[in-house]
């Protein structure tokens, strides 16, 4: 994750800002690998480069070259406000680089192979409904591309594995791509970088 992120951002000493952080580890990869970076999420980690802040407490005089966010947009209360705020935060021309899943891609061919894959817990159609329960109110695929297409223009995009992540080493990210790369499943996680419009 952390090779790609650094493979699509401009030459350090770039001014970065990664959204929803978490623990930290991209963030202090990236300072360490000499980025200008400010790291929010309402429970980051303390350090300097840390701030506990939610995407709508950043001030709007700050600006930057790129917001990485990784598994955060789809978690934001109002989307469209939350990518407005993050074209305000950057400077023109910079860019957008996101990692995400499509929680609304999960058909019923990839749905029977994931519940294959949980072993004994109930029914496929417990699957599903569980599945539809926890996503409930999160920002799926169909919302989030026509909100980033109105913001910025795609430099890339790329459908990737996601449910190995889920499986508790049943599957591995490669087995997982074999079977996307055949069709047999969807994917339903992916990649997107954008220049600010």
């Amino acid at each position: 994750m952390v090779e790609w992120v650094r493979s699509q951002l401009p030459p350090e000493p770039a001014r970065l800002l990664e959204v929803g952080c978490g623990k930290g580890d991209l963030a202090r990869a990236l300072d360490r690998a000499g980025y200008d970076v400010v790291a929010i999420d309402p429970a980051a980690p303390e350090g300097p480069i840390f701030r506990r802040l939610k995407l709508e407490d950043v001030s709007e005089d700050e600006r930057f070259d790129t917001v990485v966010a990784v598994l955060a947009l789809h978690h934001v209360d109002d989307l469209e406000v939350a990518l407005d705020r993050i074209t305000g935060l950057l400077r023109p021309g910079g860019t957008l680089v996101l990692v995400e899943f499509a929680s609304d891609r999960l058909d019923l061919a990839t749905a029977q192979w994931f519940h294959q894959l949980q072993g004994d817990r109930g029914t496929l159609e417990g699957c599903r409904r569980e599945w539809e329960d926890e996503h409930a109110g999160l920002h799926g695929y169909g919302a989030m591309r026509p909100a980033l297409d109105g913001r910025f223009q795609e430099r890339s995009f790329a459908w990737t594995p996601y449910l190995y992540r889920l499986l508790d080493g049943a599957v591995d990210e490669a087995e997982e791509q074999t079977l996307i790369d055949a069709e047999t499943i969807q994917a339903l996680g992916f990649r997107y970088v954008g220049a600010r419009r």
